[in-house]
């Protein structure tokens, strides 16, 4: 079957129906702690726009900016209705095409079975379809991440779509090594994640403290992997390692790897077209939807020279 819902039922997913007082509390609770993980003080907004301003200021990126400049503002004028043409992407500011006014999940998953993305560093967000994407077979960046492993393991477990709020406030944050998010783009990924196509994966210390994790969308059987952090070196790749492998084992196509998560996967990607990933995408939304995302999952050992290499590639 298609994992696209019907458009007219995903309202469903949000009715509150009749709820207790105890559920209504629980529910404000939630929404006051994601407020407070998803809120940008004054520093972080610094260090956002900090972070986007050194790649924007790079010479190849300051002679494209008239023409992005120039779809801004027609897009403020014309305020389309619709979302843009993925396959008329620009072939430069990773693939601009066009403005996200509505970042709701019904759009978001829309979106995302079209080919398309959001991002946003500095202005608003926007709509993007990279000319070229950087994809891999699940089965691939698992076994990548395990050809250089020795003996021992590390004292790392990981767990999925336990601690979500907290994973991808963290995956957006540039002070965590993760992107550079503004809040109203952390929300439009909270908001899929409870519809159930965004997924977080997080790795722990024996502490039980998270020091990394990551999160992506679920498009059919293609997974795209949004944005990752860690604050111990080499724990993203160990949590992306379990990502991978859980993948694989229900069966997912492909997996694409986003610019907010390009240190992640290694050698194990490659570049695709625009045009044969969208065909991709497209043929892969057939399928049965997976569930049991919440149950915790610990990663199969991996040899602690194994970890040690991927914290030397993460320097």
């Amino acid at each position: 079957m298609r994992l696209r819902p019907p458009l007219g039922d995903f309202g469903a997913l949000f009715s509150e129906g009749v709820e207790s007082d105890e559920e209504f509390h629980v529910r404000v609770k939630h929404r006051q702690r994601r407020s407070a993980a998803f809120h940008e003080t004054p520093l972080l907004r610094v260090k956002r726009t900090f972070k986007a301003a050194v790649r924007l200021l790079q010479p190849w990126r300051l002679s494209h900016l008239p023409s992005t400049l120039d779809l801004f503002i027609r897009e403020k004028l014309v305020r389309p209705s619709q979302l843009p043409d993925p396959r008329a992407g620009l072939t430069y500011a990773e693939g601009l095409a066009g403005l996200a006014a509505d970042l709701t999940p019904e759009t978001m998953l829309q979106a995302y079975s079209m080919g398309l993305s959001p991002s946003a560093c500095l202005g608003p967000v926007a709509w993007h379809s990279r000319e070229k994407r950087w994809v891999a077979l699940p089965t691939d960046v698992a076994r990548h991440m395990r050809a250089h492993a020795r003996p021992g393991e590390p004292e790392w477990d990981v767990a999925f779509d336990r601690d979500a709020d907290t994973v991808v406030a963290a995956s957006g944050r540039a002070d965590s090594g993760g992107s550079a998010m503004p809040e109203r783009l952390l929300e439009a990924f909270a908001g899929l994640f409870d519809a159930g196509f965004a997924h977080t994966f997080e790795v722990r210390d024996n502490f039980g403290r998270i020091v990394g994790g990551g999160f992506g969308v679920a498009v059919g059987r293609v997974f795209v992997v949004e944005a990752a952090f860690e604050v111990v070196r080499g724990a993203g790749r160990f949590g992306v390692m379990a990502l991978m492998e859980r993948l694989r084992d229900w069966n997912f196509a492909l997996v694409e790897r986003s610019p907010g998560a390009a240190w992640l996967g290694g050698d194990a990607f490659f570049q695709m077209s625009r045009e044969d990933y969208l065909e991709s995408v497209n043929r892969h939304l057939v399928g049965d939807a997976v569930d049991g995302w919440r149950a915790d999952r610990v990663a199969k050992p991996m040899p602690r020279a194994g970890w040690r290499r991927l914290a030397a590639q993460a320097a």
